[in-house]
């Protein structure tokens, strides 16, 4: 009996390699690294940015975080608790903290700080290029669409929407910081480089709209 148990889990693992599962709103969908149709690769793309954007800390979770310690020193010291000057300050926001980390990371210096800015923009501008390449392919795809699929992947491009806007926001902010201190050729090239992320933002804003109106239009389920 054991031994019949055995045979039957490694042939369900061996079923399972090369998976990826991963739940929205309850649906589930299986995603295989060996699938190349449209939606696995959308899927693995869509997935692949957020994974990179929090890994990256783009997406300015360390000002919530620092609002919400703040919030609860407030709650646990009383509205009406003589201030502490140390305790009190002003917790950073998430483009300080992001610029202390590429300040750290560089040693400090000014001109190696500007450089990592300007990879982590690039480097989100190719992520969300290749989504949103992912995401035209999806939408002109002839394969008659499963209505549940269609509303999570319509979930999972919109979850990464808001993440390219966050970093967007992040990195603008940053480059607000360092303008006054760049010389005027500087300025330009960080710039354009806001201006192409930009554009990518709006095109997967746009892709979203027509993959959800693509969901829209699906006749209803019976």
């Amino acid at each position: 009996m054991r031994l019949r148990l055995l045979v039957m889990a490694f042939a369900a693992m061996a079923m399972l390699g090369g998976c990826a599962t991963f739940s929205l709103g309850g649906g589930k969908a299986i995603v295989r690294d060996g699938d190349t149709s449209p939606e696995a690769v959308f899927r693995r793309q869509a997935l692949g940015l957020q994974k990179a954007f929090t890994q990256a800390g783009w997406l300015r979770s360390g000002e919530s975080q620092s609002r919400t310690r703040t919030f609860m020193a407030i709650l646990s010291r009383g509205w009406g608790h003589k201030k502490d000057a140390a305790r009190d300050k002003p917790a950073p926001d998430a483009a300080a903290l992001y610029l202390a980390r590429l300040r750290d990371k560089n040693g400090g210096d000014a001109g190696k700080t500007v450089i990592a800015l300007q990879g982590d923009m690039a480097r989100a501008l190719m992520l969300m290029s290749e989504l949103n390449d992912s995401t035209a392919a999806l939408i002109a795809a002839r394969t008659a669409p499963d209505a549940e699929a269609l509303r999570m992947d319509v979930k999972l491009l919109e979850q990464a929407l808001i993440d390219a806007r966050k970093a967007q926001s992040l990195f603008a902010d940053a480059m607000a910081r360092l303008e006054p201190t760049l010389p005027a050729p500087v300025k330009t090239g960080m710039q354009a480089r806001l201006d192409a992320n930009e554009r990518e933002v709006q095109r997967m804003q746009s892709l979203a709209d027509a993959l959800n109106a693509r969901r829209l239009a699906l006749p209803p389920s019976s």
